[in-house]
């Protein structure tokens, strides 16, 4: 009988394991914890609303809404491709907009503000956010928000390249 109890797991059951930690002790700890469990193969399911959790050490991700299953694949095929506002909303702010007739999700890393171009938009706010600002501005009656290197003044217009 005690034997049975010294076998490792064969599946580990993570409910948020760095919910209560602080951020500077969280990262090396996350880093530590997952590089064993990858190492000694210990397969492991984490539940967490952690999006650096999830796309960083996660093989394969499974998002629910509402009891149900919403959105599954490996983290980089989430991100990239999310399918919903929901799902991208999970890894970072996220930009639902009406540009040339269709609707897209954009995060604000895929909008970029160039010396000229025939999109225009006007500064709303910045926010620092250590090593960019988070611009907030007002696209044709929308709210967007992108990363820029620089903080703006408000209500100075701004010209976009949408990736």
């Amino acid at each position: 009988m005690g034997r049975a109890l010294m076998s490792r797991p064969k599946i580990l059951l993570l409910d948020e394991p760095f919910g209560q930690i602080d951020n500077f002790k969280k990262r090396s700890l996350r880093r530590m914890l997952f590089s064993y469990l990858k190492e000694k193969n210990i397969a492991t399911i984490v539940a967490t609303h952690d999006a650096e959790d999830a796309l960083s050490f996660a093989d394969k991700m499974i998002v629910i809404q509402n009891n149900q299953i919403i959105a599954a694949g490996t983290p980089q095929d989430l991100y990239k491709n999310p399918g919903s506002k929901y799902v991208a909303s999970l890894f970072d702010d996220v930009n639902e907009l009406n540009f040339q007739g269709e609707n897209i999700l954009l995060y604000p890393h895929q909008i970029k503000i160039i010396k000229s171009s025939e999109v225009k938009a006007e500064v709303v706010n910045s926010y620092f956010k250590g090593t960019y600002w988070l611009i907030e501005l007002r696209f044709n009656d929308q709210t967007i928000v992108i990363n820029h290197p620089k903080d703006l003044q408000k209500s100075e217009t701004v010209f976009l390249h949408i990736e």
